[in-house]
């Protein structure tokens, strides 16, 4: 597999892995250039400050903004390989980062997919990369987004339930009334 991706690296490809073992392939990267490996693509600020620290020698990046800390990557245009596991975690608020990363020409993404579901934010942004496993990826079981549909069923016995009691109580409301309207009406009729 690392020959693999050193291939595809060399053209200057991002890559994508499914279900691999990233922690070790990164361990066994051997090459002259910088690399990082981040757990998540969720780490944020504190992800992008590991590949900042890793291709620069300064150490006064910590009152950065993240805009700042991705345009300073971009200025030390020094090349890196950053592996990110977990990648089918990417939410739309990292995404833009990671957008900005693959668009760095010295930075090179290795991304790898965990869960065997999942639900990407931009499928478009996905297939950007080189898949390395393209038969596991392809043959992997796609999920149904079914919470929305769970929740309008939900919704719709709640108002079922909720219509029932209130007729329920809307009956007993009415009657009383009825009872309370003929026993005026005797006493009415009685007094007089």
């Amino acid at each position: 597999m690392n020959t693999k991706i050193l291939e595809q690296l060399s053209k200057n490809n991002h890559i994508l892995l499914y279900q691999q073992d990233l922690q070790a392939i990164y361990k066994n990267h051997k090459t002259q250039t910088a690399s990082v490996y981040l757990i998540s693509p969720k780490e944020g600020k504190s992800g992008l400050l590991k590949i900042l620290q890793s291709i620069s020698v300064d150490d006064g990046y910590r009152n950065f903004t993240i805009n700042q800390i991705l345009n300073e990557i971009g200025i030390q245009n020094k090349e890196i390989h950053i592996f990110i596991d977990n990648f089918e975690e990417l939410t739309k608020r990292e995404l833009r980062y990671y957008k900005q990363l693959f668009e760095i020409g010295h930075v090179s993404l290795i991304v790898n997919i965990v869960s065997d579901n999942a639900v990407f934010v931009d499928n478009d942004f996905i297939k950007q990369f080189v898949i390395l496993n393209e038969n596991f990826y392809e043959n992997r079981t796609e999920s149904i987004n079914v919470k929305y549909t769970i929740l309008i069923v939900l919704c719709v016995f709640i108002f079922l339930i909720f219509l029932k009691m209130q007729l329920g109580i809307l009956n007993i409301i009415v009657s009383t009334l009825w009872f309370t309207f003929l026993m005026y009406r005797s006493f009415y009729y009685i007094m007089h």
